[in-house]
């Protein structure tokens, strides 16, 4: 199968379909190519992806990170899900699907996926078309796989807690708490934040075409007199770093009053970020 995409270095002369290259199949030489693919089940998309844009009229560049492209016969995000769940040497982390408008060829459309080795938001989402008007790009999505704990960065905050500024898009979205001496990992409360993410991506995008993503957690242990007294796994929608970690210690209103204290205080963030200033905006 044949595949076409944008140039890395696309001139305003540059035709679109200068860079030819083939998605190796099983008769291909992977080594040839340096790109590994896997047999990968046709998915439910929002299982393993999360969308970090909808519907623009540009695309993400193809100078960096690019591991392949295709083109399919319908507009199908599940199809490239699947085919990127497939690459995994170098591994496909973004996929960007589109349509592009080729009125001088039959069909006068190809609905096209690019399939990256990094992640962009819609910043990046710069490619409008190659210098030619008729090649315009339409109904472009991008889509990040699902992060692991590995693409979160740590930072001690030793025996304090974060306390989040004020802010016109507060942060917050709620903490998880366990008593005694059960402990919650950074792997579990990772875990809930990318869950979270998930489920505002799916079922809670504002009207403006917005929603909010967990981009950043505080796991702590919880001290009651200087026994243990739980942990807590605190989330937010933007990263905080040590310079915030200033809530410390508390007492209570018991009677006699019983000094709460905080030990073991990691912050995770996501890197790179989902969306700018704790909102992901989906279409410009």
């Amino acid at each position: 199968m044949r595949i076409s995409y944008i140039s890395a270095c696309a001139a305003a002369s540059t035709a679109l379909f200068d860079l030819v290259l083939a998605i190796p199949t099983a008769k291909d030489s992977t080594a040839k190519r340096g790109i590994m693919i896997k047999r990968a089940a046709r998915n439910d998309l929002t299982t393993n992806f999360i969308p970090v844009f909808k519907d623009l009229t540009t695309a993400v560049p193809v100078d960096t990170g690019l591991i392949s492209s295709d083109t399919h016969d319908t507009y199908d995000p599940v199809a490239c899900a699947t085919v990127c769940l497939g690459l995994v040497d170098p591994e496909c982390v973004f996929f960007n699907i589109f349509v592009l408008a080729t009125p001088e060829s039959d069909p006068a459309s190809v609905n096209t996926c690019q399939y990256y080795s990094q992640v962009f938001g819609i910043a990046d989402a710069t490619v409008a078309d190659d210098g030619t008007p008729e090649h315009t790009i339409s109904q472009s999505s991008g889509y990040r796989k699902i992060p692991d704990s590995t693409e979160f960065t740590e930072e001690s905050f030793n025996d304090a807690s974060i306390a989040a500024p004020a802010s016109d898009n507060d942060p917050y979205m709620g903490c998880t708490k366990s008593t005694g001496t059960t402990e919650i990992t950074k792997d579990d409360c990772i875990a809930k934040c990318v869950a979270k993410t998930q489920d505002n991506s799916k079922n809670h995008v504002s009207a403006d075409n917005t929603y909010r993503p967990c981009n950043f957690v505080n796991v702590y242990q919880n001290l009651l007199d200087g026994e243990p007294d739980g942990w807590s796994c605190c989330y937010y929608t933007q990263s905080y770093g040590v310079e915030y970690a200033t809530n410390k210690e508390s007492w209570d209103t018991s009677d006699p009053k019983r000094h709460k204290t905080k030990a073991n205080s990691y912050g995770y963030s996501l890197e790179p970020q989902l969306g700018a200033d704790g909102v992901v905006t989906l279409t410009n």
